[in-house]
């Protein structure tokens, strides 16, 4: 069938007109009225002030959604904490991101450069959903159908009145951040960030936070919209940090369900979760974020209450000792240095070495580092078994001792919990290196437990996207346990030994003596049969 050339020149001037005739209004809101979406009160006020930067019209609700007076101004990092079926995904995120890539300068990018409205989600399916609420508003208004270029399942492409190409895209959160390399972002949404971790729970929101902020164009926005979950990760940080007291560059809303979308369906909902599960309603729909119950295993009000500013120095007395956690190609290797004064426990020193440039750490060049720090002060190094044979020989050449970790490993972070939650537990901040307290704080907020079958505990590590699986957490638990109950096991000698015979011997006299001690104790057993006998030398 031949090309009508001049069916398809009348399309293509019909669309021209129709784009350079579109007037996108300059404000969100206005944006919203423009689309034929009515907002509700909640949801304006936090539209309004958050992305317009206007003064509230309500000035009640809208302390109640930012915890107080907020000073007006544009911030380049919005933050809101928001309840289920709230229509973040759709308001604050997809139309959102639609908006900014209509109305932002993009005159500072390059050719060949892309400008792109990026949304992250944690799975495919939300990637999908974000996707298909911008692409259905285009479709759905002339104006911006006629801008439309291309689409398909990951992004679409559309040439604004202006003749700049902008582009939509979806992705879903990885470890390596979002590949932010020759581009920019009009606007970067991560939607559901607290949930921004695979089965392992490796955590990678900090990664694309730090790789998309840098290539916000001007006046565009870093947005984080989530449900809660834990106390812990970017998310909750950012909350803690600024909800009721924003600064210059990062805002914090927080709403429930029902002060955005109080709707009778939405409220049926709400009330049927607050019946059957009152503590998943209070996360799903009240917007409040979990304590460490079955999901994190230190709470964070214990964690903060054990740090402090004081600088700490040993003396005679003192009861020191070193745990350490091992990793050498894709982990660091972790040394923490505790003391017990008395009845508490200070934290006033450690190491961490870390692979760089994709090469692994030696083993020899680590122990050493990690028996310089001890110098003087421990003899014993506790590490789990997992590299044993790779370190024991490296350590005995630095005159440290290599203790296994216990069995168990849940009984070390057990044993932990209980000595934070009686305040016995103090870190000493001036006396470790450069962020290394904040690293080994993070990696406690994120430790997980996880029941098992038997009534037992399973210790997961979130392994953060820079590298890292809780390494220095493991030190501190096995530092902790050493200076608080057990000592330190000798090791047994090897079978077949002097050392060996002569502790066989020893414990075969040692039985002798209790039985005859016994025998005089309790005479009564001389009527006993020679079976009973035999049943009680057995």
């Amino acid at each position: 069938m031949p090309v009508d050339v001049e069916a398809i020149s009348a399309v293509d001037q019909v669309l021209s007109r129709r784009r350079k005739d579109a007037n996108v209004p300059p404000t969100f809101l206005g944006f919203l009225r423009w689309l034929g979406v009515e907002p509700s009160p909640g949801q304006a006020e936090l539209v309004r002030v958050s992305f317009d930067a206007v003064e509230p019209v309500d000035d009640r609700l809208a302390a109640t959604i930012f915890g107080g007076d907020v000073p007006m101004g544009r911030r380049r990092v919005v933050v809101a904490v928001c309840g289920a079926r709230a229509g973040k995904t759709y308001l604050l995120v997809s139309l959102r991101l639609l908006h900014g890539m209509l109305v932002r300068d993009v005159s500072s990018t390059r050719h060949g450069q892309r400008a792109v409205a990026m949304v992250v989600a944690p799975n495919e399916r939300l990637r999908r959903e974000a996707l298909n609420y911008a692409l259905g508003a285009v479709h759905a208004k002339p104006e911006l159908a006629a801008m439309l270029v291309r689409e398909s399942g990951e992004m679409f492409e559309m040439r604004r009145p202006d003749g700049k190409l902008v582009y939509f895209e979806g992705g879903v959160a990885g470890a390596g951040g979002i590949g932010a390399r020759g581009r920019w972002y009009t606007d970067v949404a991560m939607d559901e960030c607290a949930f921004f971790h695979d089965s392992s729970y490796k955590v990678n929101d900090t990664s694309i936070y730090d790789a998309g902020l840098t290539r916000v164009l001007p006046g565009g926005q870093m947005i984080l919209a989530s449900t809660p979950w834990a106390q812990a990760g970017l998310l909750y940080e950012k909350y803690r940090d600024f909800y009721g007291k924003p600064d210059d560059k990062t805002l914090v809303a927080r709403a429930p369900t029902l002060l955005l979308n109080d709707s009778p369906v939405t409220r049926m909902a709400v009330e049927d979760m607050r019946q059957r599960d009152p503590e998943n309603a209070a996360r799903e729909y009240e917007a409040e974020f979990m304590t460490a119950n079955t999901t994190l295993f230190f709470e964070p009000t214990t964690l903060d209450a054990m740090v402090t500013d004081e600088p700490f120095t040993t003396q005679p007395g003192d009861q020191r000792a070193a745990g350490g956690d091992f990793g050498f190609r894709s982990d660091s290797s972790a040394l923490v240095k505790v003391a017990l004064r008395g009845n508490e426990v200070h934290v006033y020193g450690g190491i961490e070495c870390r692979p760089e440039g994709g090469m692994p750490l030696r083993p020899s060049q680590t122990v050493k580092d990690f028996a310089a720090c001890v110098a003087g002060e421990c003899a014993y190094l506790m590490a789990d078994q997992h590299y044993r044979e790779a370190i024991a020989e490296h350590l005995e050449a630095h005159g440290l001792i290599y203790a296994p970790a216990p069995m168990q490993p849940a009984d070390s972070y057990v044993r932990a919990r209980m000595l934070l939650r009686d305040r016995r537990v103090l870190l000493h901040r001036p006396n470790l290196p450069d962020g290394l307290a904040d690293r080994l704080l993070r990696q406690l907020r994120e430790v997980h437990g996880k029941p098992t079958s038997g009534g037992g505990m399973s210790i997961v590590h979130p392994r953060w996207a820079t590298g890292g699986h809780g390494d220095l957490a493991a030190a501190f638990v096995l530092a902790v346990w050493q200076v608080t109950g057990d000592t330190v096991a000798a090791q047994p000698p090897e079978k077949g030994t002097n050392e060996w015979v002569a502790e066989a011997r020893e414990k075969r006299q040692q039985k002798m003596r209790d039985r005859a001690e016994q025998a005089e104790r309790m005479p009564w057993l001389g009527n006993r049969t020679p079976q009973h006998w035999r049943a009680w030398r057995e």
